[in-house]
């Protein structure tokens, strides 16, 4: 929702449910989300 309304396709948030690591959020091409994890 906070990409739809930023019009970006991409958002990077730390996760601190996983000891705060960043991730990356954006829309693929078929309009799915995916997310990245930083190690």
């Amino acid at each position: 929702e906070h990409m739809e309304l930023t019009g970006h396709d991409f958002f990077i948030f730390q996760n601190k449910e996983k000891n705060n690591e960043v991730c990356v959020v954006y829309t693929r091409d078929d309009g799915d989300y995916a997310v990245i994890e930083t190690k």
